[in-house]
């Protein structure tokens, strides 16, 4: 199954409402800040929704990315 990447996803709230949104898509959430990827756990996991990982990383490096089958990407938040 495709995935989709939310790069830069901070406390998870958009990713969290295309995760709702979307229940049969599966929805990745990179963050560098490690803080703000608990809070989106704990978030997603408050709404318990099951098709969402996140995973700590830098935007600019998405080597790690190549083999997870993401279809497609958005970034709401992170250039401001």
């Amino acid at each position: 199954m495709r995935k989709s990447g939310d790069l830069g996803c901070g406390p998870g709230t958009q990713l969290a409402k295309l995760a709702a949104l979307n229940p049969k898509a599966r929805f990745i959430g990179l963050d560098l800040s490690q803080p703000m990827l608990d809070a989106a756990r704990d978030y997603t996991d408050s709404l318990k929704l099951t098709n969402v990982s996140f995973q700590c990383g830098d935007v600019t490096d998405l080597a790690g990315f190549e083999d997870a089958g993401v279809g497609a990407v958005v970034s709401s938040m992170t250039l401001h």
